[in-house]
């Protein structure tokens, strides 16, 4: 059990609906008081490790990661069969963004992310990944955040259906839940803007509330 005085938003939603760069709206808004962590990234490390490929190509959006996604779903989704939690563990303990080559060990590089007020985890997918933040860390608050697109503004951004990723549980795990804290449409400027307001208007009062 995890215990820590920090505010985390877990934003969910479909590929290309844009959940990093609401991520790093918030971040710019809340600058130095947030981190952001990518359950993604310890996957992507272990991945690369196993592979001796580049971890840093596995980070951004290129036709790397494309090529190796159905293949890295499958191997996460091994590996949380003996430990649902391994990703959500790995990323709060270990700064995988800022590791600079792949022959460091699992232990080096660590950093403290529970000195920042504001965690935010920008690629929530699967429902053990919303019980770890919401019941096995004590936590002083949660904001489930789910972002939304339409298929023609996904298509815009360069999503292209893919059997055996889009169908996936790593895709669909979170269609049933409905108790969302926070919407945000990002579609056009104007719902998104109203969105983040919104977003922000819930960060605002909590951070009120933790003073």
């Amino acid at each position: 059990m995890y215990n820590c005085n920090n505010i985390v938003i877990l934003i969910s939603g479909k590929r290309k609906c844009g959940k990093d760069f609401i991520a790093n709206k918030i971040g710019d808004k809340y600058g130095k008081m947030c981190k952001i962590m990518h359950l993604s990234a310890p996957l992507k490390f272990r991945y690369a490790k196993l592979k001796g490929i580049c971890f840093h190509k596995l980070l951004d959006s290129s036709e790397f990661k494309e090529k190796y996604r159905k293949e890295m779903i499958f191997y996460g989704q091994l590996l949380r069969i003996s430990d649902p939690h391994i990703f959500c563990k790995d990323a709060i303990e270990k700064n995988y963004e800022v590791m600079e080559n792949l022959h460091l060990n699992h232990s080096e590089k660590t950093i403290s992310n529970t000195s920042f007020p504001i965690w935010i985890i920008s690629d929530v997918r699967y429902k053990s990944d919303l019980k770890f933040f919401t019941e096995k860390i004590l936590l002083r608050k949660s904001i489930k955040v789910l972002i939304k697109a339409g298929s023609a503004s996904r298509l815009k951004r360069g999503w292209i259906f893919t059997p055996g990723v889009d169908d996936n549980r790593s895709e669909c795990d979170l269609d049933s839940i409905k108790d969302w804290d926070v919407k945000v449409d990002n579609d056009d400027d104007k719902s998104l803007n109203e969105g983040l307001d919104r977003l922000f208007n819930v960060i605002d009062k909590m951070l009120i509330q933790n003073i």
